[in-house]
């Protein structure tokens, strides 16, 4: 029985939830794995190939395998293609999220257990050059929150104050303006950071909770984008999507 995930993208990665029966079975063998494939269409499917999100995914999953069954979902199978470049993954199913939820919902608990596995992780791989070597790890030009052009960043910024429709808190605008001001300096900084391995899309539609034994533990998908990169985007980028304001 195939069940279409939120998730499910056929430019990029199409998501099944997958119920299996048995002739024989163990207590090692799932009742639903979650099947990742590439795009059925031969020309969307070679054009996202050429940007490496398969073999990123790939590549991280056999790197970070300590962590599969903990923050990472287990790995039950992988099959790469090596002239495409593409992968397909059975996975373990982490769960469905709650009724009417979009994302997972964070308290304090899982927040630590986040940042504690972005801490573990990046410590493995601090200044690792031979990471960067790996044919398959984004360096750090894709590291999208703080590498772009800090010019069109401030006009960002600056078409944003200008709009009324947005709304903004007096916080926000104090903060647009000192920011806005001193990107050039700032970008200055955020190249002499040191490079480890970064999950690079660390956002909450990233993190799920696997429920066990009534504790939820967070877990790290879609490694599609891994850089070897300043290891303070994922901190960043996960406080500032993931936490909520009153925990900040």
């Amino acid at each position: 029985q195939l069940e279409v995930m939120t998730g499910h993208n056929p430019h990029l990665s199409q998501l099944f939830r997958v119920r299996i029966e048995y002739i024989v079975r163990t207590a090692e063998h799932p009742d639903v794995v979650v099947l990742k494939i590439p795009p059925e269409n031969d020309t969307i499917r070679l054009r996202e190939a050429a940007l490496g999100p398969y073999d990123s995914e790939a590549g991280c999953y056999q790197l970070l395998e300590e962590f599969q069954g903990f923050r990472l979902p287990r790995m039950y199978s992988l099959t790469q293609d090596k002239d495409e470049s593409t992968a397909c993954f059975v996975l373990e199913d982490i769960g469905p999220l709650r009724a009417g939820r979009k994302y997972a919902e964070f308290g304090l608990r899982e927040i630590f257990q986040v940042l504690e596995f972005i801490a573990a992780y990046q410590a493995i791989f601090w200044l690792d050059e031979s990471l960067s070597q790996r044919h398959w790890i984004h360096d750090s030009g894709w590291s999208y929150l703080f590498n772009q052009n800090p010019m069109e960043s401030a006009l960002g910024w600056q078409a944003i104050n200008q709009d009324a429709q947005i709304e903004k808190t007096a916080g926000l605008i104090l903060a647009g303006e000192f920011l806005s001001s001193r990107l050039t300096e700032l970008m200055k900084v955020m190249n002499d950071r040191p490079n480890t391995l970064t999950h690079n899309d660390l956002h909450h539609g990233n993190i799920l909770l696997r429920n066990s034994d009534g504790l939820f533990e967070p877990v790290l998908i879609d490694w599609q984008l891994a850089a070897y990169a300043g290891g303070t985007n994922d901190l960043a980028k996960f406080l500032m999507t993931s936490v909520p304001f009153n925990i900040l």
